[in-house]
């Protein structure tokens, strides 16, 4: 099994207490039964004849490429964040460990550039969670930028705060 996200932690860190979705390391039965799991490693291409034989991969933690023998190949593709390439947000200062975007306890992006700011929650914020989050979050950032259009007279409610690890 081939994770592009790094091993997560054996047990919940302090950062996302129940019942927030801790990313936990598990060991299911599948893998009980054998078979190797490598984390940080991305897939560079799939080479072969006619078929795949090998797939090429690169650890991610020291950059080294190789290739691996394979002769079936199953893609089971999850959410990893939002793409911030196309809004300009490469920068490790927008980002989280997750890979989703950092904002103050006004669901906000620190840009420190003049003009309107710019409000994140959800997913982009979050990661992959349940939809309660995103609503809830939806609704505490829009009073947010209530609070900002109004000069902190908003009256909207705002049931949660900004995922800790966002921080």
């Amino acid at each position: 099994q081939i994770e592009i996200l790094a091993r997560p932690p054996d047990e919940r860190p302090a950062d996302a207490p129940w019942p927030t979705m801790a990313r936990l390391f598990k060991v299911t039965s599948a893998h009980e039964e054998g078979g190797e799991r490598r984390f940080d490693t991305e897939t560079l291409a799939f080479e072969g004849s006619e078929r795949v034989e090998r797939i090429r991969l690169r650890d991610r933690s020291n950059d080294e490429v190789h290739t691996q023998p394979a002769d079936l190949v199953l893609i089971a593709a999850g959410f990893t964040g939002p793409e911030l390439a196309p809004l300009g947000l490469e920068d490790e200062r927008w980002r989280t460990e997750r890979d989703t975007l950092r904002v103050d306890a006004m669901w906000r992006l620190d840009l420190a550039t003049p003009g309107a700011p710019v409000f994140a929650c959800g997913d982009a914020v979050r990661g992959q969670s349940l939809i309660v989050w995103a609503i809830a979050e939806g609704r505490s950032a829009a009073a947010a930028v209530d609070r900002t259009l109004r000069d902190d007279a908003s009256s909207l409610p705002s049931p949660v705060a900004p995922y800790a690890s966002s921080w």
